[in-house]
């Protein structure tokens, strides 16, 4: 630990998990007083992994993407609806139109996933028009993509963990290291850690 960066691991959480339960975090916390009045400090998720847009919700947050190199604008309110109605089968979720083993057993449904229109969407934002069968498929994606459905006792750990984490540097440990490497830029800057 010779950098000024806490770093975080829980074996019931994904990297997502850790974000968003941070991004939530300081939304509320560690507010930055300037003269009289306090307000949440900014942050900024450096990702292209559009998951992140939906913190969006928080007015203090902004993401990086490296793919694009920009900021990526805030998305539409109906975002997290429609990822939740499409899914997201890089991470392991299935649009709504489809059973839990699809990802995992394609051919047993012909192979294809049936495609998620205008008509779908619709139909899923209104769960009141769903059937049970839907409504449990909606609640599937919901719990695996929405990021309001990570476990309290998973946030809990996860921000007493960044509470204790250590966040003092090796300034002598981080020269050395940028020497070995040849970090040319980094290495006149190691005072600034």
């Amino acid at each position: 630990t010779m950098f000024p960066y806490k770093v975080l691991q829980d074996d019931k959480a994904e990297g997502d998990d850790i974000i968003f339960i941070l991004s939530d975090y300081f939304a509320e916390n560690e507010f930055i007083q300037t003269g009289l009045e306090e307000s949440p400090q900014k942050f900024m998720n450096i990702s292209s992994d559009h998951d992140f847009l939906q913190q969006y919700k928080h007015r203090n947050y902004a993401q990086w993407s490296p793919r694009v190199k920009k900021i990526v604008p805030k998305p539409s309110s109906t975002f997290l609806i429609e990822k939740i109605i499409a899914g997201d089968e890089g991470d392991g979720c299935p649009s709504v139109l489809m059973p839990d083993d699809f990802l995992m057993d394609r051919q047993k449904y012909g192979g294809r996933a049936k495609p998620v229109t205008k008509k779908v969407i619709e139909k899923f934002s209104n769960l009141a028009n769903l059937n049970k069968e839907e409504l449990a498929r909606y609640k599937r994606n919901e719990v695996l993509i929405s990021s309001e459905s990570v476990p309290d006792d998973l946030r809990a750990r996860v921000i007493q963990q960044y509470k204790i984490a250590p966040d003092k540097c090796d300034r002598q440990g981080i020269l050395d290291y940028t020497l070995k490497y040849r970090l040319r830029q980094i290495t006149p800057r190691v005072q600034e850690f």
